[in-house]
């Protein structure tokens, strides 16, 4: 195993070193695109915490390893894009995986989703402001899993002559399956080098269709990357979106600069809501794409996340604290409780602290409609995790509870009793025991089969730390008593420090 990582780390180097000799003397800006709603992967995705916020496999989210994919010498500091309400969780995202040598990152915050389209007009126009029109641009989505970064980097480098030249590169995909819920591009000729002529864009096919096009080998699914300078865009916007554009520069005039992020100004609410697809690369003539096989996948729904995930002997991908029986063909994530599943095939159980959803996961439509009903209902789980999990390493949980909601204390995959030290803010730990207040720096024994519920009935947002018995003695809290004993509040404050799971 260690001689394959060697491999593919030197697989790395060799194709970053590739770009940047393809490169010469121009700089390519990863323009990382971040504004996603979060509707087709709820409850585990939600409006104002994406699924490139969420861990959906590996040790980072899939933000964090596209800002890793692009951290390679050959690149230079990159631009994210993103919605302004999620700046916090992208700081810290961001710092989660600073260590580890990243760029400065520009963080340009939107004041509202307006696809992808103004965005990247945007970022054109920073570019070109600051006197950098031929600094090359590699737009991608922050949402999407790359499995051989290497040959992501070698299908850059084959691209780099073709967009320096002025034109417009796409990335496509080639197709390994008659998808029917990718955009596919349909290729000519050889163009350039390894870039061949773009004959059209297709919508989403029905089923028949797909399996025409897997067969005739002349479509490639659209994986939302592009590559093109930033005078190329900012030409094709004047010729094919000038309102866009209009609106773009108003909103750039009246950015507001701070803390390493570029907040984008009021008039940027007023740009149509539209991808760069339909506004720019449906128009032009200029495009070329190059067809790539680097290990993509879009994770956009739970049927996705099934295919790409590690299967066990019946075929089911298993996350969590979960037991199967006679189950086959499914997606089973348990995220705070076990879970238990039995006679059923090809369906998706994905638990949450505030949200279940159970289904086939090869229908994805009906998610959309829960989602678009809640959202009408004033449902405040749709926007964000009532409970969310800040940071854990198997044996320790961190959540963060919002001001009047409640949810089940985490459970861990293996039988052990529990202790919650509350960090920040004060909670109530409802069980059959009765009701136990504890404010901040306070901890409580939580014994395996008390079902218990952290509840917030303050209006500042709470956080507690839980963790496995095996830990008490190595934070010192082997004093804390059982919750509902008397006195059961215990005051944590000075061990507070002592373990790294807290900081931050």
């Amino acid at each position: 195993m260690a001689h394959s990582v060697e491999r593919t780390d030197i697989a790395v180097i060799k194709a970053a070193e590739l770009v940047a000799r393809e490169a010469g003397m121009a700089t390519i800006v990863p323009v990382i695109l971040s504004g996603g709603a979060g509707t087709r992967l709820w409850p585990l995705s939600r409006r104002n915490e994406p699924k490139q916020f969420q861990p959906l496999g590996g040790d980072h989210t899939l933000f964090q390893d596209t800002l890793l994919r692009y951290a390679a010498p050959c690149f230079g500091a990159p631009m994210i894009i993103a919605n302004a309400c999620q700046e916090a969780i992208l700081r810290r995202d961001i710092e989660t995986i600073s260590a580890l040598g990243l760029p400065d990152p520009t963080l340009v915050l939107e004041p509202a989703i307006r696809s992808t389209a103004a965005p990247i007009a945007c970022a054109a126009l920073m570019l070109a402001e600051r006197g950098e029109e031929d600094t090359l641009m590699l737009v991608s989505p922050s949402d999407h899993k790359v499995k051989r970064p290497a040959e992501l980097y070698e299908a850059v480098a084959g691209s780099l002559a073709f967009v320096r030249s002025g034109s417009i590169a796409l990335f496509g995909i080639a197709p390994t399956r008659p998808e029917t819920g990718f955009g596919y591009i349909h290729v000519g000729p050889m163009e350039h080098g390894i870039v061949r002529r773009v004959e059209a864009f297709v919508e989403k096919p029905d089923l028949p269709t797909a399996e025409a096009y897997l067969r005739s080998n002349a479509y490639l699914w659209n994986s939302g990357m592009f590559m093109f300078s930033a005078r190329t865009i900012l030409d094709e916007f004047r010729r094919f979106a000038p309102e866009i554009l209009g609106v773009a520069q108003n909103a750039v005039g009246e950015a507001n600069h701070k803390r390493g992020s570029v907040t984008l100004g009021a008039a940027f609410k007023s740009a149509p809501a539209v991808p760069i697809d339909v506004a720019v690369m449906e128009r032009s003539d200029r495009l070329g794409v190059v067809p790539a096989s680097f290990g993509w996948s879009d994770l956009g729904t739970f049927h996705a996340l099934w295919q790409e995930g590690e299967k066990d002997a019946r075929g089911n991908v298993v996350s969590g604290n979960a037991m199967l029986e006679n189950v086959s063909g499914s997606y089973v994530r348990a995220q705070s409780r076990i879970v238990c599943v039995y006679g059923l095939d090809d369906v998706c159980v994905v638990e949450t602290p505030d949200a279940i959803l159970v289904g086939p996961h090869a229908d994805s439509a009906p998610i959309k409609t829960f989602v678009e009903t809640l959202t009408k209902a004033g449902e405040p789980a749709v926007l964000k995790h009532m409970a969310r999990d800040l940071s854990s390493d198997g044996d320790v949980v961190r959540l963060e509870i919002e001001p009047f909601q409640a949810a089940p204390v985490p459970t861990f995959s293996q039988f052990e009793n529990r202790l919650i030290m509350v960090v920040s803010g004060s909670l109530s730990l409802v069980s059959y025991n009765g009701t136990t207040r504890l404010a901040a720096g306070e901890a409580a024994h939580l014994m395996l089969s008390d079902p218990t519920v952290l509840r917030n009935d303050g209006s500042l947002a709470a956080s507690a730390v839980v963790f496995k018995l095996k830990h008490i003695r190595e934070i010192g809290l082997e004093g804390a008593p059982h919750l509902g004993s008397p006195g059961s509040g215990f005051d944590a404050r000075a061990a507070l420090p002592a373990y790294p799971a807290l900081d931050g």
